[in-house]
């Protein structure tokens, strides 16, 4: 899209703002996988988290993953699937409980996990780059806003508004 094109999200504004944030998320995890591929880590950047989280941690169940990521049941289960078809995860019994399912990193999946954590601060100081080069710390806004949200949720603050 051209910046002569209208852009008809923004002119809906803040209202759609969950919309603003995917868009943004998808265009930096479209440029995170480039120059991961670049570098021959063959891994989805959306599951670079859940991988070193498993090798600083071990094994974990999908809801203990979700839990520790603070993210749904449904993007680990969507997410793990292709590792585990790319050969970086196998699932296997809990020993202490038959019912539930572990998620264990293969080899490959520590070597992809050691390889990914190894370019953490590459992108921590591109993100400080683009944030201070936008005047915006958008880390640092991110974790006020989750904090107010834990106080009062979007919900209950539109339901308010709304009366």
């Amino acid at each position: 899209m051209s910046d002569a094109e209208p852009d008809f999200v923004d002119e809906l504004g803040t209202a759609v703002l969950p919309h603003h944030l995917k868009r943004l998320c998808e265009r930096m995890l479209d440029d995170c996988t480039e120059v991961m591929e670049e570098k021959g880590i063959d891994v989805p950047t959306r599951a670079g988290s859940m991988m070193m989280f498993l090798k600083q941690n071990g094994p974990a169940s999908v809801v203990d993953l979700a839990r520790a990521l603070r993210v749904s049941h449904a993007l680990i289960v969507r997410n793990y699937k292709p590792l585990m078809k790319g050969g970086y995860l196998l699932e296997k019994p809990d020993p202490t409980d038959g019912r539930k399912r572990l998620l264990e990193l293969t080899e490959a999946g520590v070597d992809m996990a050691i390889r990914a954590r190894a370019n953490l601060d590459v992108f921590q100081r591109a993100f400080a780059d683009l944030f201070e080069e936008s005047g915006v710390d958008l880390y640092e806004a991110l974790k006020s806003i989750n904090a107010s949200l834990d106080k009062t949720s979007l919900a209950d603050r539109v339901r308010t508004l709304d009366s």
